[in-house]
């Protein structure tokens, strides 16, 4: 992505996200501690506490439909069998009026789940993206990138310098493709070399173009101790560097993440299978398909920088504390009878003795519809001549006193039985 920010649906968390990464790194400036890799673990911190709220709701509402769950089997036995469209829909309305009685749903715990996906990403891109969010990192690639531009053919230069290194990591590579579309050069260079590790910055200033431009290695040689200092986490580790395919301590971050996200839907997969309900094969196989979340952490934190692993790592590993500690305090603190209690009283209120169909329900019972006059259609009007016939006078209602949507398929099918009735 490039320096100009995340753009589209995501910028305003992006934007948030980057406003917040910006502060931090300033305060720590205050006392000396200016340091990308302690900003990445305070922002990853300060974000899990401002998504609690969303993981408490999720963590109730599976407390919940799991406490219900032996009456919504007992409707399920009771349509055991039954594949008829009015059974499916007896049975959908039963369930549907079981979860509006305790005030939720059978995708309760999606929301809050769905309302997570943009903020991560927008973090995400905030963390791979720091020059581009934190404008202290900025300045100090800024006048390297100002010299770079005024040089003449500095997009093959670059080209040339990710051919020659193929250590480089991939977001560096992707940046050097997406120069020549850049709007700002400059913003485009920054976002090659703010993926520098130590090593691709010697191999850059050792180029013979680099080295005969005495203003470029100037702007490097006044930035670079800072722009290592930044970058530089603990033991001689650069945030900016890949793990690599390479037997090294540095494993023991993508082996970390995937172990606690793996850990994580373990978990979750525990959760989900003391479900006894219908709904829960799809959410079994939902949960295994998200299985290979973990595998794709473990090659993200191998491929890409190790400041991207190092949020990976301790997202991983705050999730998993989050969820033991929430499963714990509803099984064994919360008084959920007190709480299944007030949610019935609310659900009361707010349905007003009253509910609205789910699209379930309305699919099922537009089908049936759809069927039941087609039915009387083939058997009335077989052969008959419609062209005379004026639909725009044609009824919404049926003989039985059922009402269809202007336009659905059952609503074009009475058309036929009305001009069966007026013949």
């Amino acid at each position: 992505m490039l320096l100009t920010m995340q753009g589209g649906i995501l910028f305003p968390f992006s934007w948030l996200f980057g406003k917040l990464m910006e502060l931090i790194y300033n305060i720590l400036a205050v006392d000396g501690v200016a340091n990308v890799g302690i900003c990445i673990i305070i922002f990853t911190v300060i974000v899990k506490i401002i998504l609690l709220p969303l993981n408490f709701k999720m963590q109730l509402t599976t407390k919940i439909n799991q406490i219900i769950q032996p009456e919504l089997k007992k409707i399920q036995n009771k349509y055991k069998n039954k594949t008829d469209n009015e059974s499916m829909r007896k049975q959908q309305a039963e369930m549907n009026d079981l979860y509006a009685k305790y005030g939720t749903s059978m995708s309760a715990g999606c929301g809050p789940s769905l309302i997570q996906f943009p903020i991560v990403l927008g973090f995400y891109d905030v963390v791979r993206n720091i020059a581009a969010y934190v404008n202290p990192v900025k300045s100090l690639y800024q006048p390297i990138a100002e010299k770079i531009v005024g040089m003449r053919n500095y997009q093959e230069l670059f080209t040339k310098f990710i051919e020659a290194n193929s250590g480089i990591n991939s977001n560096a590579k992707y940046a050097v493709n997406a120069l020549e579309k850049a709007k700002d050069q400059t913003n485009g260079i920054i976002d090659i070399i703010d993926k520098f590790s130590a090593t691709d910055w010697n191999s850059f200033m050792g180029m013979d173009t680099i080295k005969g431009n005495s203003e470029i290695i100037s702007a490097i040689t006044a930035n670079i101790d800072k722009i290592n200092s930044i970058n530089d986490f603990a033991f001689g580790i650069n945030i900016s560097e890949p793990v690599g395919w390479k037997l090294t301590p540095l494993l023991v971050i993508p082996i970390a993440s995937t172990l606690f996200q793996w850990l994580s839907m373990k978990v979750s997969m525990a959760q989900t299978k003391k479900n006894q309900g219908t709904e829960n094969d799809m959410a079994n196989s939902m949960m295994k398909t998200m299985m290979f979340m973990p595998i794709m952490s473990f090659f993200m934190c191998i491929l890409f920088p190790i400041g991207i692993g190092i949020y990976w790592a301790l997202n991983s590993f705050i999730s998993f504390l989050i969820q033991l500690g929430l499963i714990y305090y509803y099984d064994h603190i919360v008084d959920m009878d007190k709480v299944i209690e007030k949610r019935v009283e609310k659900a009361k209120k707010k349905n007003g003795g009253q509910r609205k169909k789910s699209f379930m329900e309305k699919m099922l019972e537009a089908q049936g519809g759809a069927e039941e006059a087609q039915a009387q259609m083939s058997q009335k009007v077989s052969g008959k001549n419609l062209k005379s016939y004026d639909a725009s006078k044609a009824k919404s209602v049926d003989s039985s006193g059922k009402k269809y949507k202007s336009g659905s398929m059952a609503s074009k099918a009475n058309i036929m039985l009305n001009y069966d009735d007026k013949k």
